[in-house]
């Protein structure tokens, strides 16, 4: 069974490892490429507070360990996301034996392994796989030290250090303590419910349910969750910015639901769909089989966060991405691995464990296989703006005489092509401008479409207008030029 798992993980990690520098930096990871150039710690923490939303700087801070020695490349930039998310695979089906045994744990593992959200943000340069390698642990603590009563007493403390590296590596580590926290509760009140057991024969039928949580586990965590805290407070009171406040109508709307259906999957309907079908047979055989504290400690972790996610989105005006719930999607992998584990046993074809597998199971495997190979594929080439291609054209044509104008993303074109910096100006009149200069024969103008508010919203209206702009059309960037009359 290790061995299996350990082959579990290795091709996770290649997996994570493939076209891991073929595609360009995107927006956020250019953001934070710019916060860790600096060489000095105290330079890439003022730049962190400078230059990203709800900035936390565990992430950042392996990030430059890679790049010290390796440099700046895109796959570098990225290494450190593959290498925490194949630690998540292990971790994650260490989870999986503790609640439900071998044989789930292996269903589990392999549908982590080719998860194609938590495949994409292993190879993000971005806090995202961090910050789910890190919840993984903690929720791995807690449950041990759950499964242990009152003999876990020491672990608390340690606890409290994978606490704390989650709320330095993401603010979204605030929701997993509250998560957690509501997962205690749930399952003491589950544990508390009378149920007709009916466990199915097997090697796993016999792998008993977590004793429910007793007044000690919930001292024990509060006091966690109290140092975590306690250690976060000096970065927050010297680095968080209060957010500026946009209409909730940007991130709540009707279709936000469907929306969020689709990401799950990687904005793939297929997967989404094979997920929850296998999570809905998970849930049925968890409740038949009697299992009520491990459903209640898993539909908290998934439950919780969803809503509080949006709300947070809708109260910061930041645009709602499906990476903020990637840390509450192991939950679901688990509820999908179980419905395997039990559906279709009766067609069993290899009946000697560890290999028993059922051939629904098989027919799912494969979908899930062909479904997540393709996303991967599609990954390598999907560009959702091309900052490089913007970069480089615009140094291919700027000369003596021209004035630049690049509102908010100056610093992400000058990455590419540092010689920019020498033309800057700031000038967003739609008219002719800064042209009436002598020394101006040119005027450029960059605007980037994703930015909420639009610093080029004037512009573009007044732009439209004038036959005198020329404009040139990137993925996401609009480059406009206009020469003296």
């Amino acid at each position: 069974m290790k061995r299996l798992l350990a082959l579990i993980v290795g091709l996770g990690f290649v997996l994570r490892l493939l076209f891991l520098g073929q595609r360009q930096l995107g927006t956020e990871e250019l953001m934070q490429a710019l916060v860790i150039r600096p060489d000095s710690l105290r330079d890439i923490l003022d730049s962190l507070t400078r230059g990203m939303y709800f900035p936390a700087p565990l992430d950042s801070l392996f990030q430059k360990m890679l790049t010290v020695p390796l440099g700046m490349s895109n796959w570098v930039l990225r290494f450190h996301a593959a290498i925490f998310g194949a630690l998540s695979i292990w971790v994650f089906a260490h989870i999986a034996r503790r609640l439900f045994g071998d044989r789930v744990a292996l269903y589990s593992a392999a549908l982590f392994a080719l998860y194609p959200l938590h495949y994409h943000y292993s190879q993000e340069a971005r806090p995202y796989s961090l910050l789910t390698l890190l919840t993984l642990l903690s929720y791995a603590l807690l449950l041990k030290n759950v499964s242990a009563g009152n003999r876990a007493r020491g672990n608390w403390w340690l606890l409290g250090l994978i606490l704390t590296l989650l709320l330095y590596s993401s603010f979204l580590g605030v929701v997993v303590l509250v998560s957690q926290a509501c997962g205690l509760l749930a399952a003491r009140l589950a544990a508390r419910m009378p149920s007709a057991v009916r466990m199915p024969a097997g090697e796993d039928a016999a792998h008993p349910e977590l004793p429910p949580p007793a007044h000690s586990h919930a001292a024990g965590y509060a006091l966690a969750a109290a140092i975590a805290c306690a250690l976060f407070l000096p970065w927050a009171m010297w680095a968080f910015a209060k957010p500026e406040i946009a209409p909730a109508s940007e991130v709540l709307y009707p279709g936000l639901p469907l929306r969020l259906v689709k990401e799950i999957g990687d904005n793939s309907y297929v997967v989404s769909g094979l997920l929850l079908l296998a999570a809905a047979a998970g849930f049925r055989a968890m409740r038949r089989h009697g299992r009520r504290q491990s459903l209640a400690w898993l539909l908290t972790w998934f439950l919780v966060p969803l809503p509080a996610v949006v709300i947070l989105a809708v109260w910061s005006g930041y645009f709602l991405g499906i990476a903020h719930v990637l840390h509450a999607t192991p939950p679901l992998i688990l509820l999908a691995g179980y419905g395997l584990s039990y559906v279709g046993e009766r067609l069993t074809i290899l009946p000697s464990l560890p290999y028993q597998i059922s051939s629904p199971a098989i027919v799912y495997g494969l979908l899930w296989l062909l479904a997540s190979s393709w996303i991967a594929y599609d990954h390598r080439g999907r560009e959702l703006v091309d900052w490089r291609g913007a970069a480089l054209f615009l140094e291919g044509i700027v000369r003596e005489g021209d004035a630049l104008s690049m509102p908010g993303v100056a610093n992400l074109l000058e990455y590419h092509a540092p010689s920019l910096a020498q033309r800057h100006v700031e000038d967003l009149d739609p008219g002719p401008g800064i042209l009436s200069r002598e020394n101006v024969s040119r005027r450029i103008v960059v605007c980037y479409h994703g930015l909420r508010p639009e610093p080029c919203a004037t512009f573009l209206t007044g732009a439209a207008k004038d036959n005198a702009w020329l404009k040139r059309e990137f993925r996401g960037i609009t480059v406009f030029l206009r020469r003296k009359a």
